[in-house]
This record gives structure tokens, sequence and C-alpha cells, in this order.
């Protein structure tokens, strides 16, 4: 669902990225390898203005905004800039 919503959003020119992570957990002071492990969560990050940027939550439809209550994980995770990327990532994983 993700990057069906992230094509949507590139197609009509907004500037997007899918996004990895994990949603249940405190993830503000992990690192990036720690993020890598213990990833469980996908949803797409998207500009909407220079300064407005929103997470979209695929799974239940909705749209999450900085400063609404646990949406600090939806602001850090691991960015890609392709679903090609994601294949990629998840290959070297293994």
């Amino acid at each position: 669902m993700a990057i069906d919503v992230w094509n949507q959003l590139r197609t009509n020119g907004i500037e997007a990225k899918i996004r990895g992570g994990n949603i249940k957990e405190n993830v503000t002071t992990w690192n990036y390898r720690q993020l890598a492990r213990e990833n469980n969560h996908v949803w797409v990050a998207a500009k909407l203005s220079p300064t407005e940027k929103v997470a979209i939550e695929t799974t239940a439809g909705t749209v999450i905004k900085p400063g609404m209550a646990n949406s600090s994980a939806y602001f850090k995770g691991i960015e890609f800039d392709t679903p090609g990327e994601i294949k990629r990532f998840d290959s070297l994983k293994s």
C-alpha cells in the first residue's frame, strides 16, 4: 500500500519518500543500525510545502502531523527514494 500511495503522490508532483521503521517503540534515540534491525512497518513521508511535512499511515489511511500524539516514530526511520531501494535493503539485511 505504501508503494502505491508513494507512486500516486510522486505522479502528482508531491515530494514523497517511503519510510521504514518501528512505530510501536520510542525510536527517537535509535541509530541507523538499530532501526534497520528492528524495523517492522512502512509508511510514506510527504513534503507538502517547504515547511510542512506529514507522514501517511497507509494501513490505517490516516495523516500524521508533527506534534500529534505518538507521532515522533513516524518522523524517524529509514528513507527510501524508490521501491527498488527497499528491495536492495531487504536483500542486504538477510
